[in-house]
């Protein structure tokens, strides 16, 4: 599943790596990045150093947080909005 924002990124749930993607459009150019995730587990933390276990669902939030179904450890998990953008537009 996957959730798309105002500025035209795209959020997925990359269950079987444990991860968050971002599909970033850029001048035409797609740009793919992990958001979030790493090995398989429960962690919270940022970027690379969490852990999810099995993500398949996504929610963007009005304030631009990102809601995470993360079935594996049967919770719901968010990730905080970005301060600055992931990518300069």
């Amino acid at each position: 599943m996957s959730a798309k924002d105002g500025a035209g990124d795209v959020y997925m749930a990359d269950t079987g790596n444990s991860r968050i993607r971002v599909i970033a459009v850029e001048s035409g150019t797609r740009t793919v990045a992990t958001l979030a995730g790493g090995a398989a587990g429960f962690l919270d933390g940022s970027g690379t150093s969490v852990r999810f276990l099995r993500p398949v669902a996504l929610a963007l939030a009005s304030d631009g947080g990102l809601y995470v179904a993360d079935t594996g450890n049967a919770a719901l998990r968010r990730i905080a909005p970005a301060r600055t953008p992931l990518y300069p537009r």
